[in-house]
C-alpha cells in the first residue's frame, strides 16, 4: 500500500507561499489590507548596507515595551534566518496614525502585527529581526523609543539602556495587494483542532510539495482537514453549514503559525478563500495563506473498506504501553514494534541490542487473531492527538493499512501503514 502512496506522491509537485496578518494590542490604529506578495524574490537582493530610501528624514515612536516584545516576536518567526544580510532578515516597521506596523517575509510566511504606538515623526525602517529581538528581549518593562537619528542609523532605547543598529532600505521590502473571496465562519477551537489532529502527518521533504500541505474540503456539509505523508493518513472533519462545494491546499508550516496564533477558543474565524489563496480572519488576526497547487491523493481509494480484526482499546492506556515499548524500540533507530491481537487482550513487544520488552493489555477484540508491526513512532503520532477515551483499530490483514476510528463518532480517521517484517 505505501509502494503506491510514493509512487503516485513522485509525480507531483509545486512551490508554496503564505502570508500572515496579525493585529495586537490596544491601539486604534488602522489595520491595513490583506496582502498578496508580488516578485518576493527580488527583496533579496538588497545587501545590509543599503539605508533608508527616505535618507536624513527622520522617523520616532514610543510604545509599550512588552507589547513592542511581544509583537517583534511575532513577527521575528517570518524573518529570514539564513544569514545572506539580506532585507528578509529585517523587521519592517512602518507608522500608521497612533500605530506601528511590523512586517516580516521569509519567502514562504509572511507576518503583519500593529501594536499602539505615540509617533512623534512618521516613517519606515527596516531593522535586522534577529539582533533587535535579542536587544529588546533584555529591555526593562515600561516604555522603548525607535528613532533614526542620522542616514542609514536606528537608536533603541529603553530605561538606562540605548542601542544603536544599521537600518536597510525599507523600498526593498516586498510588497502586498488586497484579496477577496468566498466567506466562511468557524471558531479558534475547532479549527486548531483540525490542523493539530492532521499536521503531523504532513510530508516532511522538499521532492513532493503538493503533500506538504494540508487539504482542506468542503462537500456535503462537512470540512474534512487530511494530510499525507506516504506512511499514515490523517483526517478529522466538522460539520459544515456552507453548501458549496471547495478543495484546497494549504501550506502546513502556515496552518502551524495559525494554532500558534489563535488564543481564544470561543471565537469566530472568517475563512475567505479564492482561486489562489486563503484568508483566516480573527478578531485581532488575519492570516493569509498562498494556496499550494496540484492534485492531491484521493486517499478514499486507499481506505481500506473492510476488515477481519477489531480491537476497542482505552486510549491512554494503549499510549502509556507504547511509550513504554519505544524506550527500546528507538534505540536500533527502527522504532519497531510489533503487536499480536488474542480474544480479550493485545500483546505489545518490542527488542534492540540491549534488551526486549513485553506488555499486555486488556481489549475488547472482534474476529480473528493478528500478529503485526509497525513504526511506534507513527502510532504515538496518532494517539496524542485524539481526546477521546476509546478507540477502534482495525485491520484487513498484517501487510495492509491499521485504521484508527472513534467509537461513537466519525469525527477523525487515521491510518497507518505496517511494517512488513518476518514472524
Amino acid at each position: 500500500m505505501h509502494i503506491f502512496i510514493h509512487n503516485f506522491l513522485r509525480r507531483l509537485s509545486t512551490f508554496p507561499i503564505g502570508l500572515i496578518r496579525i493585529r495586537n494590542g490596544t491601539g486604534s490604529g488602522k489595520t491595513g489590507d490583506i496582502h498578496k506578495i508580488h516578485s518576493p524574490t527580488a527583496a533579496t537582493s538588497a545587501n545590509i548596507n543599503n539605508y533608508n530610501s527616505k535618507g536624513d528624514d527622520f522617523m520616532k515612536f514610543t510604545c509599550n515595551t512588552n507589547e513592542l516584545k511581544k509583537a517583534i516576536g511575532t513577527a521575528a518567526r517570518a524573518s529570514s534566518t539564513k544569514g545572506l544580510k539580506t532585507i528578509l532578515e529585517c523587521i519592517l516597521f512602518t507608522t500608521e496614525n497612533d500605530s506601528i506596523r511590523l512586517n516580516s517575509f521569509d519567502t514562504i510566511t509572511a507576518i503583519e502585527t500593529t501594536i499602539y504606538a505615540h509617533i512623534d515623526e512618521a516613517g519606515e525602517t527596516a531593522i535586522p529581526a534577529k539582533l533587535l529581538s535579542e536587544i529588546i528581549s533584555k529591555f526593562p518593562d515600561g516604555e522603548t523609543t525607535i528613532e533614526r537619528t542620522e542616514k542609514g542609523r536606528i537608536r533603541i532605547s529603553g530605561g538606562s539602556a540605548s542601542a544603536y543598529l544599521t537600518e536597510m532600505e525599507a523600498d526593498q521590502f516586498p510588497a502586498f495587494n488586497h484579496i477577496d473571496g468566498e466567506v466562511f465562519k468557524i471558531t479558534e477551537g475547532e479549527l486548531k483542532k483540525l490542523v493539530s489532529g492532521t499536521q503531523f502527518a504532513a510530508y516532511q521533504g522538499e521532492d513532493k510539495p503538493v503533500f506538504t500541505g494540508l487539504l482542506f474540503e468542503i462537500e456535503d456539509g462537512d470540512l474534512s482537514v487530511v494530510a499525507i505523508d506516504g506512511f499514515r493518513m490523517a483526517k478529522r472533519r466538522t460539520n459544515w453549514n456552507n453548501a458549496k462545494p471547495v478543495k484546497v491546499i494549504i501550506p502546513v508550516r502556515t496552518l502551524r503559525e495559525i494554532t500558534r496564533l489563535l488564543s481564544n477558543d470561543d471565537d469566530q474565524v472568517k475563512i475567505t478563500i479564492n482561486e489562489s489563496a486563503c484568508v483566516f480572519e480573527a478578531e485581532n488576526t488575519m492570516i493569509y495563506a498562498r494556496l499550494i497547487e496540484g492534485e492531491f491523493l484521493n486517499y478514499n481509494n486507499i481506505i481500506p473498506k473492510t476488515f477481519k480484526t477489531r480491537v476497542r482499546v482505552e486510549t491512554r492506556l494503549f499510549e502509556k504501553s507504547l511509550e513504554m515499548s519505544s524506550v527500546l524500540a528507538k534505540e536500533d533507530g527502527n522504532y519497531l514494534i510489533k503487536m499480536k491481537v488474542n480474544a480479550g487482550s493485545l500483546e505489545i513487544s518490542a527488542m534492540s541490542e540491549y534488551g526486549s520488552i513485553d506488555d499486555e493489555i486488556p481489549v475488547y477484540t472482534e474476529g480473528e487473531v493478528l500478529n503485526i508491526a509497525f513504526n511506534v513512532k507513527y502510532m504515538l503520532d496518532v494517539l496524542k492527538v485524539i481526546e477521546d477515551d476509546e478507540i477502534y483499530m482495525e485491520f484487513d490483514s498484517r501487510l495492509k493499512p491499521c485504521i484508527i476510528r472513534p467509537v461513537d463518532s466519525d469525527k477523525f480517521m487515521y491510518m497507518v501503514v505496517p511494517v512488513n517484517v518476518r514472524n
